[in-house]
């Protein structure tokens, strides 16, 4: 087993670039003592797999997940029944999927999350951002995918796939285009607020557009009205809630469409 180090440099890359492939669910290394990355020589050949299909053939983290998917499809069937579950890992989304009779795979083409990254929550590696919990809600429950949108770049709000994704949560999809950014409306009851503090890859904007939204990042907490908007990095913890007495509309675009990981809830710094 390989360190981040050790790998970032048999591979040819900085130790920023895997934990980047991670979290944009290219490669899930396991976890040694303390929570530290732990590369096997399988992880390796994949991670030379990306680092070609980037250099060489120019492809970005999604068109990467397509190639790396086909693989995984080709050995897992479409036929391939469910492994198992090993005592402490059948968490909720492996049950969920089960009792809705989906493949791995089947589940990934409804929620448009790889493979890969469904696996890694499965098995408790990684946890779901709300966007990427929503996908999962919205296929477990039926087979559009919520980002399913007509032709026309044009978006009406209230036209597009909505999901109830907590009590008092619901997103509506504003968008069809498989870019980097992932527009969505937010709409917040009074008293709803996110399960976590999340910390992961990427960056997020958010205006308010009626109601009031209570914004944390890090130690500041900021009350948000409308016309007030905010742009940050999704490294800094963050959490949100709805303390007024009338809902909450926002518009909110995150990067890299449903590969995010949701931090601890405490402030701990990141280990390799």
């Amino acid at each position: 087993m390989y360190t981040v180090t050790e790998a970032a440099q048999l591979v040819g890359v900085s130790s920023g670039t895997l934990r980047l492939w991670e979290a944009q669910g290219l490669v899930q290394p396991q976890r040694g003592p303390g929570g530290r990355r732990r590369y096997s020589e399988a992880d390796l050949e994949r991670l030379r797999k990306i680092q070609w299909w980037r250099r060489v053939r120019g492809l970005n983290a999604p068109a990467i997940r397509r190639e790396l998917e086909r693989e995984e499809y080709a050995r897992l069937g479409d036929a391939q029944p469910a492994a198992p579950a090993t005592p402490g890992t059948d968490l909720q989304l492996r049950t969920s999927r089960r009792r809705a009779g989906l493949t791995l795979k089947q589940l990934s083409e409804r929620s448009g999350l790889s493979v890969s990254f469904l696996s890694a929550v499965e098995r408790g590696v990684s946890a779901p951002s709300p966007t990427a919990a929503a996908r999962l809600t919205a296929a477990l429950h039926g087979d559009v995918r919520v980002d399913a949108q007509q032709e026309s770049p044009v978006h009406r709000l209230g036209s597009g796939k909505r999901v109830d994704i907590a009590p008092g949560i619901t997103y509506e999809w504003l968008s069809g285009h498989q870019g980097l950014l992932e527009p969505q409306l937010a709409v917040v009851q009074p008293g709803a607020h996110s399960d976590n503090t999340y910390q992961h890859d990427g960056e997020e904007f958010l205006v308010v557009l009626s109601g009031s939204f209570e914004l944390a990042l890090g130690e500041a907490v900021r009350v948000l009205t409308p016309r007030d908007s905010v742009h940050f990095d999704s490294q800094v913890p963050h959490s949100w809630a709805n303390r007024g007495d009338v809902e909450a509309e926002v518009l909110w675009i995150t990067t890299e469409r449903g590969v995010w990981q949701a931090g601890s809830s405490s402030h701990a710094p990141r280990k390799d």
